[in-house]
């Protein structure tokens, strides 16, 4: 197996975040405008990039026609609710949702519906981890005043993140391997599309002008798009080799704590105790779950 490629996958991952976030801090007070555009450039060239890397392939089974078009849907309402809930309340909550949706869902899924079965050390690993998730969000998590819609948008992240993981699984499983580079066209393709319909009906007449932006923010969004394209088709060619539970765990577990170390490498920031009891957290489940 190219277990190597899995540093690749985190870091590439923790790149893409990154060059997000400074894409959104160079638009201040667009978040409204910015954020469609994002998306919509984010979705259509990973699409269109994946595809193209894949030869251009023109066939298209019915699993992937069907998990595909799903799969759009569910990465629009993922970054949808990433940004509502994110606009509402605390991030460490709604981060803990996310990872547990990316981490959990693939689980029961695989156990549940594709008779897939785990090691004990494995099952450790995955508790372990989600353990890890907690401990190193504990410094920001509060849920008082907490208003109702923030954990409704937190809800939506968890039950997106888990369909997007599920379909994919359930794509690549049906077609035995196959048809990756169609899946990315599709997924990410059409919650692009999404996007640019959702900016149409929420800016009108002043949408064009939204995606004038400045020297550096289009660079931030090239990198953030460049990142991500080499991260997903990486992750389905991984899905041959590894159990999408354990796959995710441990891409779920490195980008977090690779998070922490990449913000104290280049920005200072010195974690906190919690942060760093996560990460060794963090690594004896990765320990595990290659066992």
């Amino acid at each position: 197996m190219p277990i190597y490629l899995l540093p690749v996958i985190i870091v590439a991952f923790v790149l893409q975040s990154s060059f997000c976030k400074s894409f959104s801090d160079s638009c201040p007070g667009k978040e409204a405008q910015s954020t469609p555009v994002f998306a919509a450039a984010f979705g259509l060239s990973i699409g269109l990039a994946s595809w193209a890397i894949g030869g251009f392939p023109l066939t298209f089974g019915l699993p992937t026609i069907l998990c595909g078009i799903a799969n759009g849907v569910a990465l629009f309402l993922y970054n949808l609710s990433m940004i509502r809930a994110g606009q509402r309340g605390s991030y460490s909550f709604m981060m803990i949702c996310m990872l547990f949706g990316g981490t959990i869902s693939p689980l029961l899924h695989s156990v549940f519906f594709l008779n897939g079965s785990l090691k004990t050390a494995q099952w450790v690993g995955i508790a372990l981890m989600c353990v890890a998730f907690v401990v190193m969000n504990l410094k920001g998590l509060n849920l008082k005043g907490s208003s109702r819609s923030y954990l409704l948008w937190c809800a939506l992240l968890f039950v997106s993140n888990g369909a997007y993981t599920i379909l994919n699984n359930q794509q690549q499983t049906m077609m035995q391997h196959t048809e990756r580079s169609q899946m990315l066209l599709l997924a990410y393709g059409i919650s692009g599309l999404i996007a640019v319909v959702y900016h149409l009906i929420t800016r009108k007449g002043k949408m064009l002008s939204d995606y004038i932006l400045p020297g550096r923010s289009i660079l931030y969004l090239v990198i953030s798009c460049a990142t991500a394209i080499l991260a997903a088709n990486l992750l389905f060619y991984l899905f041959r080799f590894m159990d999408a539970p354990i796959l995710y765990t441990i891409v779920n577990g490195g980008i977090i704590a690779g998070s922490v170390l990449y913000a104290f490498l280049f920005f200072k920031e010195r974690p906190s105790k919690s942060q760093l009891v996560g990460i060794l957290l963090a690594l004896v489940s990765i320990v595990l779950l290659s066992i």
